[in-house]
């Protein structure tokens, strides 16, 4: 019966992504979020926006499926989201972190960002944009980033953009959105993405 539910649930979302895929975008990036930190669907929805923002200025197209937490454990397909209510850091050096990537048993890597700390970057902002739109800009730039360290096979940062290893308040603020990834690491992501595609 879970097995025919996700299935169900996978078809319908890839169809209804398929008819809204941008034909401009080089490269598709398909992912699967578990929302098990409970984040309201109204900031899940600007997450979302922002999400399709950031990899559509590299001319990817990211296919969103949210799957139900309670239908299926492990990985889904290559791309997997975990929206965690905590981080699962103990050290106190990492406290800061909003994210992680995490290697399953089946040898996949699993994107994992941390809400609590979400919330506290947001709190700590004193921008004039309303909170929902901040968190989740926040929470996309969160996935953005550490989907771009499995992307480029890499967990080291860059100087500028969405992959620093710290971001300001202000790269969050008042704006449209400043967090993009390099042109030089959009062309590594593109290349990985073909290199996947069957």
């Amino acid at each position: 019966m879970k097995s025919t539910g996700l299935a169900s649930i996978l078809g319908a979302v890839l169809f209804t992504n398929a008819a809204s895929f941008d034909a401009q975008s080089d490269a598709t990036l398909q992912i699967y979020v578990r929302n098990f930190g409970r984040v309201p669907d109204d900031i899940m929805s600007v997450a979302k926006e922002e999400l399709h923002k950031v990899f559509r200025e590299i001319h990817i197209e990211i296919m969103w499926t949210d799957i139900p937490v309670d239908i299926v454990n492990g990985a889904v397909g290559q791309f997997n989201v975990q929206v965690l209510a905590r981080s699962t850091f103990k050290d106190p050096s990492r406290r800061a972190a909003l994210g992680s990537v995490q290697r399953t048993n089946r040898g996949t890597q699993s994107v994992h960002v941390f809400y609590d700390r979400i919330q506290e970057f947001q709190q700590a902002s004193r921008g004039s944009t309303d909170r929902k739109t901040v968190t989740g800009r926040i929470l996309a730039y969160a996935i953005a980033h550490e989907l771009g360290h499995v992307l480029l096979k890499s967990m080291t940062h860059s100087s500028k953009g969405i992959m620093r290893a710290k971001w300001e308040s202000s790269d969050i603020e008042d704006s449209a959105g400043t967090m993009f990834f390099a042109s030089s690491e959009g062309d590594v992501i593109r290349k990985q993405l073909r290199k996947r595609t069957p």
